[in-house]
C-alpha cells in the first residue's frame, strides 16, 4: 500500500526536524571530538590568567550558537520564499526561467558589482 501524500509530508517534517538538530548540535558534536585530541596542547599556553583551553571552549560553543540564532529568521524567510516559488513554478527549469519575472527580485538584499569606479580621496 503506497504512503499517502499526507504521511509523505509527516515524515518529509520530521526528517527536516532532525536535520535540523543535527545541524544545530553539530558545532558542539565535532567539539566533542576534536577537543580531547587537541586540549594537552593547548592547556600549555595561558591567555592573562586563563588557561587558553577555556577561551576556545567557551567561543567554540557560544558563537556557533549565538549566530544560529541571529540567523534563523533569515533561513525561515528564505525556506518560506523557496516554497512560495515551488507552489509558482512547476520544478522545471524552463518554468523557472519562463516565470522568473513573478519572483521578486527586491525580496531579499542582492549584491550587483557598480559599474562606477570606486570614489578614492587623494
Amino acid at each position: 500500500m503506497a504512503p499517502t501524500d499526507a504521511q509523505e509530508d509527516a515524515t518529509r517534517k520530521k526528517l527536516r526536524l532532525l536535520y535540523n538538530f543535527l545541524l544545530y548540535v553539530s558545532p558542539v558534536a565535532l567539539l566533542m571530538v576534536v577537543f580531547p585530541v587537541v586540549t594537552p596542547e593547548l592547556g600549555r599556553y595561558r591567555l592573562g590568567d586563563v588557561p587558553l583551553v577555556h577561551v576556545i571552549l567557551a567561543a567554540s560553543i557560544t558563537v556557533p550558537w549565538l549566530s544560529q540564532a541571529a540567523c534563523m529568521p533569515i533561513y525561515r524567510a528564505i525556506e518560506l520564499e523557496h516554497k512560495r516559488v515551488a507552489k509558482t513554478v512547476k520544478n522545471s527549469p524552463k518554468d523557472l526561467r519562463r516565470n522568473s519575472r513573478k519572483v521578486p527580485s527586491t525580496k531579499f538584499a542582492s549584491s550587483k558589482p557598480s559599474s562606477k569606479p570606486p570614489h578614492t580621496s587623494a
